[in-house]
């Protein structure tokens, strides 16, 4: 009797594609912005604001009402938010490439032992002589 076997590879090999989609980044200030308006329009939660301020104390100082037109300020990356801007971490997931499989014909007497069983899961584990 001949069954066939699949032998699988234990090596995965992964391919990883670029995309344009970016977590994070730099944005520039426009007239009318604030921290909480940014944090709003950037990650749609407001109260975000004051890890825009604690990113960016140094350059905007002890007031975070005191940004300036055409400051640019670092947006962490917070859940996935914001996407899009200048300077973000790429957010692409690495994409699985199909994996090989190698099929065999073998005789069950050519099986390794721990092998040697009845592969539908009837019968004895060695094939026994009918009459």
């Amino acid at each position: 009797m001949r069954l066939f076997i699949g032998a699988f590879c234990a090596a995965l090999s992964i391919a990883v594609t670029a995309s344009a989609q970016s977590c994070g980044g730099i944005y520039k200030i426009k007239g009318g912005d604030t921290l909480s308006g940014i944090a709003d329009s950037q990650y749609k939660d407001a109260r975000k604001c004051s890890a825009i301020f604690n990113v960016n104390r140094e350059q905007i100082g002890d007031s975070p009402n005191k940004i300036r037109v055409g400051q640019r300020l670092n947006l962490p990356c917070i859940n996935g938010l914001p996407t899009g801007l200048e300077g973000g971490v790429s957010t692409a997931a690495p994409k699985l490439a199909p994996v090989p499989v190698e099929t065999k014909q073998v005789k069950v007497a050519q099986m390794p032992c721990a092998c040697r069983r009845d592969l539908r899961g009837i019968g004895p584990a060695v094939p026994t002589k009918t009459s």
